[in-house]
C-alpha cells in the first residue's frame, strides 16, 4: 500500500482559514459594538483588528500542531 505522508501533516492554509474566520467573526462583533456606540473608528478598525488577530491565531495553531 502507498501511504500518503501529507495527509497526516498539518496544513498552513487550513489553519489560516480557521484563524481568519474566527478573527473576522470577532471583528464583526467589534464593529457592531462600534455601530451601537456611533463610533466610526471602532466600526472601521474592528475588521482590521479581526484580520490581524486571525492571522496571529492561524499562525499559532500551525505552530502548536507542527510542534506535536
Amino acid at each position: 500500500m502507498i501511504s500518503n505522508k501529507d495527509e497526516n501533516e498539518t496544513k498552513l492554509g487550513t489553519n489560516f482559514a480557521y484563524g481568519l474566520s474566527f478573527g473576522l467573526l470577532g471583528g464583526g462583533v467589534l464593529s457592531l459594538i462600534g455601530t451601537m456606540l456611533e463610533n466610526v473608528y471602532i466600526q472601521v478598525g474592528g475588521f482590521g483588528i479581526g484580520l490581524s488577530l486571525g492571522v496571529l491565531i492561524g499562525a499559532l495553531l500551525y505552530y502548536i500542531e507542527k510542534k506535536k
